[in-house]
């Protein structure tokens, strides 16, 4: 994607913003739910634009096992 938006109009960009949470989710039919869907729908929209943000129960799970510079968000909520 940072190939992509670097020859597009900032206008025109694609920007991704994701929420990652460990948690059930419940498929019934064509309709998903539980907090495996809802917590990281809101972790996204804390997310800043080409970023993630993780919930305390993931962030529990990965620290000291991941060598990264990235900056993560963690929602204790």
């Amino acid at each position: 994607m940072i190939e992509h938006n670097a020859a597009t109009p900032e206008g025109q960009r694609i920007v991704f913003r994701v929420g990652i949470n460990l948690g059930d989710v419940i498929v019934e039919g064509d309709d998903i739910y539980g907090d495996g869907v809802n917590v990281p729908a809101r972790l996204e929209a804390l997310a800043e634009p080409g970023g993630i943000s993780v919930s305390g129960v993931v962030h529990d799970q990965v620290w000291g096992c991941l060598e990264s510079n990235l900056r993560i968000l963690v929602s204790r909520s």
